[in-house]
């Protein structure tokens, strides 16, 4: 009997096989991905967005690749954007990588401008049709989740005195810590806006390290939860953004949770 038991399990050789197989199936799958999803979300934005001026139509496609054509349409619909989010009433963000500025508006107002230091774009946004990418950034990008290494809403614990002779003044939190500030905008259209506070101090590049290493975590666990299902999962193409850590906490605690963002490329 304990002959036929053995005969039944596998081997170890077989079992190294089939988890040789297992890492082989899933690299193959991994790359295949990797392949198909960027592909697959170009083609989405060149059918959802495509971008149809009769009298563009009439001239030919060769004013469509024409530099300063492209340059007037940007800004164009940078604006039209803009005009958007000045109807509401909420604070939004506007990101021009032409002027490498992002700005805090309200009715159109700006409250608070921050200099870019350095930005990249996913190449799927320039792979993708450039008018049809016009034409999706036309109308302002909605936020729909947001992860970040600081609090959107700090908070304060008070005591209070017995009487006024134990009475202290608010005392303002220190902003100069070292503490990394990272953040994440999920927007409805896909678009991933990363936003990276900088300065000289050590402790911010670890906390960048450790940002990056979570948020790749969460996509390889995204294309695992897919590949039990059988689904290609979606792509997010990203624009990352590195700006004055003061300026990166000011824009994510002002932008409402469910703000919006208007982008210029």
């Amino acid at each position: 009997m304990d002959e036929d038991k053995k005969q039944l399990m596998p081997g170890k050789s077989t079992r190294y096989y089939l988890a040789g197989g297992l890492i082989v199936f899933f690299t193959v799958y991994y790359s295949a991905v990797s392949l198909m999803s960027p592909a697959r979300k170009v083609a989405s934005i060149e059918k959802e967005y495509s971008l149809s001026d009769p009298a563009v139509e009439n001239t030919g496609n060769g004013i469509k690749s024409d530099s300063v054509y492209i340059s007037i349409v940007k800004a164009k619909s940078f604006f039209e954007s803009r005009i958007t989010m000045a109807t509401t009433d909420s604070l939004s963000l506007s990101v021009d990588l032409h002027d490498s500025t992002a700005t805090i508006e309200i009715n159109g107002v700006v409250v608070h401008s921050a200099g870019i230091e350095r930005f990249k774009i996913s190449k799927v946004l320039n792979k993708a049709d450039e008018n049809s990418v016009i034409s999706m950034l036309s109308t302002p990008l909605n936020i729909t989740h947001n992860i970040a290494t600081i609090e959107k809403e700090p908070l304060m614990l008070k005591i209070a005195p017995k009487d006024t002779s134990e009475y202290k003044p608010d005392v303002l939190p220190d902003t100069t810590m070292p503490k990394a500030v990272n953040i994440i905008f999920q927007t409805d259209k896909g678009i991933r806006i990363y936003i990276y506070g900088t300065d000289n101090l050590s402790g911010c590049t670890t906390g960048f390290f450790w940002f990056d290493l979570a948020d790749r975590f969460r996509n390889c666990f995204d294309i695992i939860n897919n590949m039990f299902q059988i689904k290609v999962p979606g792509y997010y193409p990203s624009v990352r953004i590195w700006m004055d850590k003061s300026d990166a906490r000011v824009i994510y605690r002002a932008v409402p949770r469910s703000g919006q963002i208007a982008l210029r490329l």
